[in-house]
Formats: C-alpha cells, structure tokens, sequence
C-alpha cells in the first residue's frame, strides 16, 4: 500500500523492532520525519537509516530489514490484537480432525465469515447451505 501521501516531514512514525534488533529489545521506538522523498523517507536523529515508504520498513541496504513503521501507536495494537486472534482461532481449527465446537457453532461462525459486509450481521440471514434463518447480533445467533 502506497503511504508517499500520508507522511509528512514532522511527523511522528513508529518504530517495532524486527528480527536482530527484537532480540535486544521489543520497545516501540519512536521518530520525527526529517526527509520524504519519492521512495524513502528519513527520520531526525536515526544517522544512516532510511526507510522504504511502500513497504513502511527500514532500508536493509542489502540486509533484512530490523525495523517496521507504523503511522500511529493504533496500527501496532491492531496488528497485535490481528496477531492474537489468529493464533486463537489456529489452535481451534488449525488441528488435523475434529475442534470441539458443536455443529450448530460452526453454522454460526460460517454464517459470519459468508456475510458480505458487517452491515448485514445485524439483520436476519437465510442459509444457503441449511437453510436457516438466523439473526446475527453482537456475536450471538438465534435460529427462528
């Protein structure tokens, strides 16, 4: 995703360390944007460091990369929160054979995963497959 418009000399980019600089620390580091240009960006006080803009990481000038950028602290929640999830719902359904959720659980987890937009879990939806009607509300489903 292209964020060329998006950053702006002043501003504040975030900083999480990756690969050999996690290792030393997992601290979210902070910079102000000195430099933009057409495909890096450099931040004040980071000497010899450069930072592609399309792919929000350090320049690895050869080497990994050992920094990811984000535009606010809310991105880096966001990809935590993402990280979470998927490994939640990995140890349910990542396994070889059966989870232990019922059937009528993997309807209603279906149900929302086939939903066209979040707009539409909060009415009534018909099945496809069974042919139910269901009613989608903060998480919960009730067959009529």
């Amino acid at each position: 995703m292209k964020q060329n418009n998006k950053i702006k000399i002043g501003q504040t980019i975030y900083l999480r360390p990756i690969r050999n600089a996690s290792r030393r620390s997992n601290e979210i580091r902070t910079g102000i944007v000195s430099k933009v240009g057409n495909k890096y960006f450099e931040l004040k006080d980071w000497t010899n460091e450069r930072f592609i803009i399309d792919k929000m990481q350090q320049d690895g000038k050869g080497f990994f990369p050992d920094w990811l950028c984000y535009l606010s602290m809310q991105d880096i929640q966001d990809e935590d929160e993402k990280k979470k999830l998927l490994e939640k719902l990995n140890k349910i359904f990542g396994n070889y054979g059966n989870c232990d959720l019922s059937l009528e659980q993997l309807r209603k987890i279906n149900l929302i995963i086939e939903a066209p937009t979040l707009e539409s879990l909060n009415k009534e939806i018909t099945c496809p497959k069974y042919g139910k009607t269901c009613v989608i509300d903060e998480n919960q489903c009730t067959n009529k």
